[in-house]
């Protein structure tokens, strides 16, 4: 009998309410049996069902595509927070374009290579995080050009714009976060 549930990030997620048109019979059969699987010791609720549907979903489109859209998603809000700190600390940064933008190139450039190398060791998780650190290298030679005094650091999971010592060597500060350049 297992005691302990394994928390999933999923369930620590703000919530949004979902409307779908079923069945009321469909319905009615599960609101009938929700009292009746009681008595066995079991419970379940419509809206853990339709969840739990939705993730599996995700799961299932996952294994067709490569894409896990949860996490691509979770990566567009960390990127749309950190367009609009720019935009709070640094009015100065001109955009190239947008966080739809950046998601679209990326998403294409994803599934051009996983369907050309659908047998290989590519995995979403390993060319999220490496495009998460390319970008970090675009960004913070961006902010070098221009001759910012900021940079972007990817700390904790989030990426905060912080502020750098005239003297500091760009190089040697990414390379610490393992965000050097790869021509190296």
């Amino acid at each position: 009998m297992q005691y302990l549930e394994k928390i999933d990030e999923r369930n620590l997620d703000s919530k949004k309410v979902v409307g779908a048109r079923v069945s009321e019979h469909v319905i009615a059969a599960l609101n009938s049996a929700g009292d009746d699987i009681n008595m066995f010791g079991y419970n379940f609720s419509i809206s853990k069902v339709i969840e739990k549907a939705l993730n599996n979903t995700l799961l299932e489109i996952k294994e067709k595509n490569g894409i896990d859209y949860y996490k691509l998603m979770k990566f567009q809000r960390k990127v749309e927070k950190l367009y609009d700190d720019i935009k709070l600390f640094l009015p100065e940064w001109e955009f190239d374009g947008s966080p739809d933008d950046d998601i679209s190139v990326f998403k294409e450039s994803f599934m051009n290579l996983y369907s050309i190398k659908a047998d290989s060791t590519l995995t979403f998780d390993s060319y999220l995080e490496q495009w998460e650190k390319d970008c970090i290298v675009a960004w913070n030679q961006h902010l070098k050009s221009n001759d910012s005094l900021q940079e972007i650091i990817l700390k904790d999971g989030y990426y905060n714009i912080v502020m750098i010592s005239p003297n500091a060597d760009r190089e040697e500060t990414l390379n610490k976060m393992g965000l050097g350049s790869s021509d190296e």
